[in-house]
């Protein structure tokens, strides 16, 4: 459903603001933090930096999936408590499997889970990943497509955003045994993801810049994959990976409008760590490490 009140969806029921500053968001991803039942969930990184991010006023934060451990009442209002409640701004996730392995419990708290709103001339998709495990539905991807095409007739649209939790955007080439080089779960392909970036989404980017970002990295000690950047050569086209894994290389994305619908992405460290530009990890980064 095309919601154009996207207060409908947020997690913590906050409306968006509908001030006139340049937009700014958050983005994390798998922020449970480590693996386990034996670990503290949500990531200490994260819950310990909170006032920190809300220093940034961000227009909202995106979270890309895997927000608990196991779906059950007691670690959802842990969540709510701390991180969700202390924030003023809308949140909204991109569920991971870990959020949906009893589904009925995550939607009758949160609501659906594929959804788009407009913002500031832009465009942001929150798909799911998990109802056809590891890809996106052809039913999502003809939402993608129908609802592009009708905001782009009615509406002056000048960028395009798509949040999702596993990482669908990696080419052959990309993946590897090495553990740094991973996601958190599986390889990365997605043979419908390529065909639909080919076909639809690279003849769109000529016109209007594309953002899509995955947040099922950064689980592996000392951080795989998270951040990540990856440019289409072909198109207009950015790929962004980001994850926490409640160790010092954890960090998040704040992305920023620094001209009129040009964005910035910085990541911000969550330990006090030395960030370089998002551009420099790339698959060249992670490769040499």
């Amino acid at each position: 459903e095309f919601l154009e009140d996207p207060s409908a969806a947020s997690m913590n029921a906050i409306p968006l603001d509908e001030n006139l500053k340049p937009l700014k968001f958050l983005v994390s991803g798998h922020i449970y933090g480590k693996p386990g039942d034996e670990e503290f969930h949500p990531a200490a990184t994260l819950i310990t930096n909170i006032a920190l991010l809300r220093d940034y006023d961000p227009d909202f934060v995106i979270i890309l999936g895997d927000i608990v451990w196991k779906p059950t009442k007691e670690n959802f209002d842990n969540l709510d408590l701390l991180v969700l409640d202390p924030f003023k701004a809308p949140i909204f996730n991109a569920v991971g499997n870990h959020d949906v392995t009893r589904r009925e419990i995550y939607q009758e708290r949160y609501g659906n889970t594929v959804f788009a709103f407009t913002y500031k001339e832009q465009l942001f998709f929150i798909l799911d990943t998990t109802l056809q495990y590891y890809d996106l539905t052809a039913d999502q991807l003809e939402f993608i497509k129908d609802t592009i095409d009708q905001q782009m007739l009615s509406s002056e649209i000048k960028v395009i955003n798509l949040f999702m939790h596993h990482v669908l955007f990696l080419d052959h080439e990309e993946v590897s045994g090495k553990q740094l080089l991973k996601p958190n779960e599986g390889d990365g392909l997605s043979e419908s993801f390529h065909d639909f970036l080919d076909s639809t989404l690279q003849p769109i980017s000529r016109d209007v810049p594309i953002y899509i970002y995955a947040g099922d990295v950064g689980a592996f000690k000392p951080g795989n994959l998270s951040p990540f950047y990856k440019r289409n050569s072909e198109s207009n086209i950015t790929f962004i990976a980001t994850g926490l894994g409640s160790h010092q290389n954890d960090s998040i994305l704040l992305v920023e409008e620094d001209l009129p619908h040009t964005m910035t992405i910085t990541p911000i460290s969550l330990t006090g760590k030395q960030m370089k530009s998002i551009e420099i990890y790339d698959f060249q980064y992670w490769s040499n490490k």
